[in-house]
């Protein structure tokens, strides 16, 4: 049940905010009655107001009070205020405003401390099981499955060997025919081959210029050797008589 409290000068106001707050379907079946209070220093001080706003209290609905204005609202109605001063109470993004707040009004303090007491003890259980994993992971009582591990690294290390390898062997180039096509080739390739393919095309220009590295100091050195100076035997003159 939704009901609203206004002034006299409020009563067109009134009437426009509750058809416009009637097609909202989330206020049809409120969990706790609500009054909406129209809130002005002029309202606040009629009759009619305090009179419902005191029945709102006897009977514990919520009551939320809508600041129009800038107003200084009594603290035993303050906790659900919606300062909307200056703004259209029929415009859709307002509207939207109201009903969202009228929402979380139905979240009372019980309701509030039961919420946060079942997320402590959340947090509780988590802390435990976390502190009991590290416990038993220290003093060996659970371990990580290293043989699991190495059992499907083997696997995988066999699939290549018998699969891939193979295939590479025939894929890769021997002339510079082969060489210069090869990019073609590693795209060409299957899915399973072409990562294994990219990563040989990326050591063969790394083995190519180490080749050529040694070929170029070898002919460096022989250059040096040649350059070295030889020098033949001379016969010593004999001794004449």
């Amino acid at each position: 049940m939704l009901d609203i409290a206004f002034g006299p000068a409020q009563a067109d106001l009134a009437q426009q905010l509750q058809q416009a707050l009637a097609a909202s379907r989330s206020l049809t079946n409120l969990d706790k009655a609500t009054l909406l209070v129209l809130a002005t220093p002029q309202s606040l001080q009629d009759a009619d107001v305090q009179q419902a706003i005191a029945k709102a209290k006897k009977s514990d609905k919520n009551i939320i009070p809508l600041l129009l204005e800038p107003t200084q609202l009594p603290d035993d109605i303050a906790l659900h205020a919606l300062d909307l001063t200056g703004q259209d109470l029929t415009e859709k993004n307002t509207v939207k405003r109201i009903v969202n707040h009228t929402l979380r009004a139905q979240i009372t303090q019980q309701k509030r401390r039961t919420n946060w007491l079942l997320m402590g003890l959340i947090g509780l259980a988590a802390f435990i099981v976390f502190f009991w994993a590290i416990t038993s992971l220290s003093d060996g009582t659970i371990a990580f499955p290293v043989e699991v591990y190495a059992t499907e690294n083997a696997a995988r290390e066999t699939m290549i060997a018998t699969l891939v390898h193979p295939t590479l062997e025939g894929l890769q180039p021997r002339t510079t025919e082969d060489a210069a096509n090869f990019p073609a080739t590693v795209e060409a390739a299957s899915t399973r081959d072409r990562a294994f393919l990219r990563g040989t095309a990326t050591q063969l220009p790394l083995n190519q210029q180490a080749t050529q590295a040694i070929i170029i100091a070898t002919q460096t050195a022989a250059a040096e050797q040649s350059a070295v100076p030889t020098f033949e035997p001379t016969a010593a003159p004999s001794a004449t008589p």
